[in-house]
């Protein structure tokens, strides 16, 4: 029995030191880009038969947590209409926190490749479209912030091309429904506007324009609504008006001053400007509407008219 224990035991050790051995050889494997590049065929490959479009990946080198190195990508529509191709991509990474919902990217680098961008003439759809459709879930789910930071971006001997054709192609001029872009370098960095904007300004810029830091820290944006008045209006109402129409909607801090300023003796009228702060959101567009409606009704209420053109017309004969 206890020669039947120690043989057991012998083959259990050599089983357990032969996993280790299988692990080791493995956590190595998986850094190497041989291996990452076939898993990443692999797994290209199964993405074309599920999105019936064409997915590839030439090279691939990644250092967990550090940066993620492509090369060779292909990507093109279902119609077999190219969407990407790019020779190189290099995405590095300089915090990844997934407790809390962050990625860090330090920089980002395009090099040597063509970017197709276009609009459907029938329903106006993106031709990327089918990796939203394909990626996006049948079922309602709870919602998750995930906050993604940019540093830096570059891009070197880039092509990009956009066409809504929709549209017609305009006979002279700038064409901004279909544009094409050949030669494209640029690189860029991060940095946040007096209203709390954060942009990608080209490093050009950053050499030959001062920058000045308004709001470091600040999640809140700075937002303006417009208003034309007729001359002979009572301007003190219009302004306690204005700041009443937009102390009234939620979206509006409270932590931050209200303003009304006259910015200028218009040619029909008093031009108002309503400033007020508020946090930055997708749907600014229709808070700022819904005030546009309280500043109609406030005015209507208390007989403070917009101004409209007008114009003066001489009979002498």
């Amino acid at each position: 029995m206890t020669k039947v224990l120690k043989i057991a035991g012998l083959t259990l050790a050599i089983l357990l030191e032969w996993l280790l051995i299988l692990v080791i050889v493995l956590a190595f494997a998986i850094r190497s880009s041989w291996v990452q590049t076939y898993l990443a065929n692999q797994a290209t490959s199964y993405l074309s038969k599920e999105l019936h479009a064409k997915v590839q990946i030439g090279a691939v080198d990644i250092v967990l947590f550090r940066y993620i190195d492509l090369k060779d990508i292909c990507l093109e529509d279902p119609d077999k209409k190219p969407v990407l191709a790019l020779k190189h991509l290099y995405l590095g990474l300089d915090k990844f926190k997934l407790l809390q919902n962050q990625l860090l990217i330090d920089k980002i680098r395009l090099y040597g490749g063509k970017i197709y961008l276009s609009r459907a003439a029938k329903d106006g759809k993106y031709n990327f479209a089918f990796l939203e459709d394909y990626f996006s879930s049948d079922t309602p789910s709870q919602s998750t912030d995930f906050e993604v930071q940019l540093s830096e971006l570059s891009m070197e001997r880039m092509y990009f091309s956009y066409h809504d054709f929709r549209k017609d192609t305009l006979d002279f001029g700038l064409d901004y429904d279909h544009l094409a872009l050949q030669s494209l370098r640029l690189k860029a960095t991060q940095i946040q506007t007096k209203e709390g904007n954060v942009l990608i300004i080209p490093n050009t810029h950053l050499t030959q324009q001062q920058v000045e830091n308004w709001s470091h820290s600040s999640s809140l944006s700075m937002f303006t609504i417009h208003a034309l008045i007729e001359y002979g209006s009572n301007t003190v109402l219009a302004t306690e008006l204005l700041k009443t129409a937009a102390l009234g909607h939620p979206i509006v801090s409270r932590e931050e001053p209200v303003t009304v300023r006259m910015s200028n003796f218009a040619e029909n009228g008093i031009e108002m400007e309503l400033v007020f702060w508020a946090e930055n959101s997708w749907d600014i567009g229709n808070y700022k509407s819904e005030i546009r409606f309280e500043i109609d009704r406030l005015f209507r209420e208390h007989e403070v008219h917009f101004a409209y053109p007008t114009r003066t017309l001489i009979n002498k004969a």
